[in-house]
């Protein structure tokens, strides 16, 4: 029935479709008329337009998303819009194009003692209205998403989209809108009225009474609903939320996992994400009980399945020191993990062990024994790069034509193995290496990032580390071109003494014309201060030697992250990219 309502709207004219295309068009351009016409928008859409028609026609969907996500919508407006929405919910909510209008009124509208009580009021009568057909809308392929919205939305905890949107939802709209800003911050939180509190309060009891839950768990829409309800309970209500947990393990018969078999929820495409989630949000003394009966003795089950594996990954990010030498253990027979081609496992394992110093070397042992050069340490730091067992790397090399090959995964092995306490075998493997290696790999995207580490790590010597700078400076031009081979110079330039800044310096005065003329050359020469250098050798030293000692304060202060930040100069003029 809902099917033929929606079908029932009159669509929009070519005259008004071509209106709503302007609009946007309008809108990339300033002028002083520009709140003036958010407003005539607007009423046209609550109008003679109808607002279900607007939201469920793609162009003027895409102008009234445009309108919510700029905050172009003056208050009084914006009430008139919700309260049009509130008319046809039910119908916009299921179609494609209007599921995101309110998706994104539900991310918009943030009530407080500030919103006007004729909005805060309209837009808790939409949200009353949601909640009321949350059993049509949880497993609807358009208004789940919409549910997700409402949950943060009553919650006052807005999560960012790579958490709260589907795997599919996330593909999309990276391949359709890339030019929509990437969202960094995991959670933002802001106080709500009371009326909307008890209404979350509803969807968690009515969700953990349904009697289909436990399909609800495995259902490619329902499964991320129950997930963002999980998120968002963990930060506001953490008692609902390790009940919802109880609740979901009871369904999902994770207590009654046999020793060899995974439970299906684990082997499952789309519950394996929400058992990333449990795991995510878990307190303490759940996730033991979780791991005690379900991870314990079954790690390398886990580890060799080629979904289950995921699951793995995550628990092994959870900061669990006392069970890390179990975990090495376990998963001893890294060979078989790596010929199943889940790296990722390999990478999640040495990253825990950074905190557990007395099971690195026993790991660094097993690597060696998985990549079949126990007795070939020197040359460790090129197979794990290039995730390439022995044999096959000396038959490459005997082909002089071929250089060094990076994988992501083994260039955050490589990097998790340079934070350990020890890190001789791999830092002098590193030095090894050609400087025309070295440099490639400094001009690569995940290799980069080694030398990055290498240079601030602060169990890598300084000796090793001038070692390095004398490998790369008769590259540094090169380097200095390079998108990422710049920030190399940057993590070079960071933790050289002076007299080596000099000699640096120099070389780049020497190639300042070559240099002015490369993006990433420019931003070079400003980071160096080299116009300075080139005026006032004497003065730039001192600048220097004052830089290094705020930066040093600064590292004391912050702790041993900060070695990758840089201390902010006075400003400068801004490099543009020609």
């Amino acid at each position: 029935m809902e099917a033929k309502l929606t079908n029932s709207l009159p669509r929009l004219d070519d005259g008004t479709k071509r209106y709503y295309n302007r609009v946007e068009t309008y809108l990339d351009e300033e002028g002083e008329d520009r709140e003036l016409f958010c407003q005539n928008v607007i009423k046209q859409v609550c109008g003679k337009d109808g607002v279900a028609r607007v939201c469920c026609d793609k162009d003027g969907s895409r102008a009234l998303e445009r309108l919510l996500r700029e905050k172009l919508i003056d208050s009084e407006s914006m009430r008139d819009l919700v309260d049009g929405i509130l008319a046809d919910y039910y119908q916009i909510a299921k179609n494609k194009c209007g599921s995101h209008v309110v998706e994104i009124l539900l991310k918009t509208v943030k009530p407080s003692e500030s919103t006007s009580t004729e909005l805060t009021e309209t837009f808790h009568g939409l949200c009353s209205s949601l909640t009321e057909k949350l059993s049509d809308f949880v497993g609807h392929p358009y208004a789940s998403h919409v549910i997700s919205s409402l949950i943060q939305a009553v919650s006052g905890i807005h999560l960012s989209d790579h958490i709260s949107r589907s795997r599919y939802s996330q593909e999309f709209r990276k391949a359709k809108m890339a030019n929509v800003a990437k969202d960094q911050t995991k959670v933002s939180i802001h106080t709500i009225p009371d009326s909307f509190s008890k209404l979350l309060l509803n969807i968690y009891e009515h969700l953990y009474k349904n009697d289909k839950l436990g399909d609800l768990l495995t259902h490619q829409c329902g499964s991320p609903v129950i997930q963002t309800l999980l998120r968002v309970l963990s930060n506001c209500q953490p008692k609902n939320a390790a009940k919802l947990i109880k609740k979901i393990a009871k369904i999902t018969h994770l207590n009654e996992t046999s020793d060899k078999d995974l439970a299906p929820v684990f082997t499952h495409l789309v519950g394996s994400h929400l058992v990333e989630t449990v795991i995510e949000v878990s307190s303490r003394e759940v996730l033991d009980s979780v791991y005690e009966t379900c991870f314990k003795g079954r790690l390398m089950s886990f580890a060799l399945h080629p979904v289950a594996n995921y699951i793995l990954q995550k628990l092994l990010t959870v900061p669990w020191p006392n069970k890390v030498p179990t975990f090495v253990d376990e998963l001893a027979s890294l060979e078989e993990v790596l010929f199943a081609g889940h790296t990722g496992v390999v990478v999640k394992l040495v990253e825990a062990v950074t905190v557990y110093p007395d099971s690195q070397d026993t790991l660094l042992q097993l690597l060696l024994t998985a990549f079949h050069a126990e007795s070939q340490l020197k040359i460790c730091a090129p197979l794990f790069l290039a995730m390439t067992a022995y044999e096959v790397y000396t038959e490459e090399k005997k082909d002089e034509s071929k250089t060094i090959s990076i994988h992501l995964h083994g260039s955050l092995i490589v990097q998790a193995l340079l934070k350990y306490q020890d890190t001789k075998s791999v830092a002098r493997s590193l030095l090894k290496m050609t400087s025309d290696d070295v440099t490639k790999m400094s001009c690569d995207q995940s290799g980069s990032h080694v030398v990055t580490t290498f240079m601030s790590s602060p169990t890598v010597s300084a000796k090793n580390k001038l070692k390095m700078v004398e490998k790369l400076e008769e590259h540094l031009v090169h380097l200095s071109k390079d998108k990422h081979g710049s920030r190399v110079v940057d993590a070079l330039w960071r933790n050289c003494e002076i007299a080596r800044k000099d000699q640096l310096a120099h070389s780049l005065l020497s190639c300042e014309e070559e240099l002015s003329n490369e993006f990433y050359g420019q931003i070079v020469l400003r980071n160096c201060n080299i116009a300075h250098y080139k005026r006032k050798q004497d003065s730039w030293r001192e600048e220097e030697r004052a830089e290094d000692k705020k930066r040093a304060l600064f590292e004391d202060i912050i702790g041993e992250d900060s070695a990758t930040q840089t201390v902010p100069r006075k400003k400068r003029k801004k490099v543009s990219m020609p």
